[in-house]
């Protein structure tokens, strides 16, 4: 068993055996580890007690029986009231269930049969199935028996191919939006090269956005190539090797550039550029941390994982980042401007409202943000209502269009999937030509936004405003403002969603993700 919440609030989950549900006979069982990527996911694994052996069937045989007393009786009416549904595994296969049926104020069911359909093919399991059966009422005093059986049948299925069955591979792509020209720049040719302020905090957001940009390749390609939706945590683990391993990008960017801006305190801006994303992930992870903390939910992260993490952060990724920082000043630090600075800044002239820098920033975010709106709306749809989450991660990575959360700190992707009972849902096929169209949005989005922001730029030199540095920065991070906003509207009217727990989870890793997502683009 893995956990169980309210199937309204997927990211509000409990141990399974939080509740008082009663184990089945059988106890021995070889007990597996949980990764990094499991505890940082809240991947609580108890066992059930069910004696399941491989290609035995087993007739209706009873597990346990619960007696109900009023904190029984309480806690189960306010579980099924609540809609509350569980995830178990049989041989690292998925399954879901509800825990029962609610009438109102006047009754309470609980289903007490497990029907278990197994197909194989020799000696691997491909598919696992759960029908719930035999709904019957809970009431004080009177005992609750729960029963099981299993039913195993042969299957042609290759055991590569078994994880197909949770994949839905037809999404949408979108056409390149065109952009105009840009106009020229030679008559502020004299100071357009000129070091803009805070360069320190430029450079490390310019190197900490090209390491994302790292991370979202190497990992669309390993899902494109690899079955990484196959073991649990899996992408989460990757996501951490793949950002820890490339930190020197980080610092090969971010310190050329301070090199090439005439940056002298490089020391500091290498420190700003290790540690800048993450800090501000561990601050808004430990805030939710602490919500989750005091709710006593399965979403809070162990101590011993994060000293894990903050490990890593220490010994891994700021020595990797201080190499790159290195050779990034000694190979790339030397500025090859094709003119010289102006000794004396050209004046700015004074310019109407819609062409001064916020404005203009607010603006172009707009393109980028439609060539990737179906993929949120796809997003948010799969992964806060229905919760699937295989498709999230692989289409969050794949497409590309929407930053992989890479970053070690994150954990804003949920762990479940469609329960077992909403079986209309059908599943297409993965092939390699549907993973070859998933990627198109990613070169899309990766042409829109530099385009967006060369043309602003051609508006500002146009105006003889050389100070385009950060505007240019901002253009395009000002997507992040349009998705989060969308995000508050989906949840507030799109979704069901309910609680302070559920509500700062959205919020806090949401906006956290839209900040990855603006520095990325």
């Amino acid at each position: 068993m893995n956990t169980i919440g309210p199937y309204r609030n997927r990211q509000e989950t409990y141990p399974f055996y939080s509740l008082p549900l009663c184990r089945g006979p059988k106890q021995s069982i070889e007990h597996a580890h949980e990764t990094l990527g499991e505890a940082l996911l809240g991947i609580e694994l108890q066992y059930s007690g069910i004696d399941i052996r491989f290609k035995v069937n087993v007739t209706k045989t009873p597990v346990c029986t619960l007696n109900v007393d009023d904190g029984v009786y309480a806690s189960l009416q306010n579980a099924i009231a609540n809609q509350y549904w569980y995830q178990m595994y049989m041989d690292d296969l998925p399954i879901w269930s509800v825990l029962g049926e609610s009438a109102g104020h006047a009754e309470t069911y609980i289903w007490t049969h497990k029907d278990f359909t197994v197909e194989y093919n020799g000696n691997q399991i491909i598919k696992v199935v759960l029908m719930n059966t035999d709904l019957v009422p809970v009431h004080v005093g009177s005992p609750i028996s729960f029963t099981y059986q299993v039913t195993w049948i042969p299957s042609s299925v290759p055991f590569e191919d078994r994880f197909n069955h949770y994949l839905d591979f037809d999404f949408f792509e979108h056409k390149d939006r065109e952009l105009g020209d840009e106009y020229g720049w030679k008559q502020v040719h004299g100071d357009v090269f000129r070091q803009p302020a805070y360069p320190g905090l430029l450079a490390s957001v310019i190197g900490s956005g090209a390491h994302l940009a790292v991370v979202s390749c190497v990992v669309l390609l390993l899902a494109v190539t690899n079955r990484l939706y196959t073991e649990r945590g899996g992408f989460m683990s990757t996501a951490i090797f793949v950002f820890a391993a490339s930190a020197p990008i980080n610092g090969m960017v971010g310190g050329s550039l301070y090199a090439q801006m005439s940056g002298k305190k490089w020391i500091r801006q290498f420190l700003l550029g290790s540690t800048l994303l993450p800090i501000l992930t561990f601050a808004a992870a430990f805030l939710v941390n602490l919500v989750a903390v005091y709710y006593q939910t399965s979403r809070s992260i162990p101590f011993l994982t994060m000293l894990a993490v903050v490990a890593i952060l220490l010994f891994v990724i700021v020595p990797l980042n201080l190499v790159g920082t290195v050779l990034g000043r000694n190979l790339c630090g030397q500025a090859n401007y094709p003119c010289r600075i102006n000794s004396v800044p050209r004046p700015i002239p004074e310019k109407k409202w819609f062409m001064e820098p916020g404005f203009l920033i607010l603006v172009t975010g707009m393109l980028p943000f439609g060539s990737i709106f179906i993929e949120l709306f796809i997003l948010f749809h799969f992964h806060l209502i229905l919760g699937l989450q295989n498709l999230l991660r692989f289409r969050l990575h794949v497409t590309g269009s929407v930053a992989v959360d890479g970053c070690m700190f994150v954990r804003l992707c949920s762990r479940h999937l469609l329960p077992t009972q909403f079986r209309g849902l059908q599943m297409v096929r993965c092939n390699v030509c549907a993973n070859i169209q998933s990627c198109l949005p990613f070169p899309v989005n990766i042409i829109t936004v530099p385009l967006d922001v060369v043309k602003i730029k051609g508006f500002r030199f146009s105006l003889i405003s050389w100070c385009w540095q950060w505007t240019s920065f901002m253009s395009g991070a000002s997507i992040s403002i349009y998705a989060y906003l969308y995000s508050a509207y989906y949840f507030i009217f799109k979704t069901k969603m309910n609680g302070f727990f559920q509500t700062s989870f959205f919020f806090v890793y949401m906006g956290l993700f839209c900040m990855y997502l603006g520095v990325l683009c």
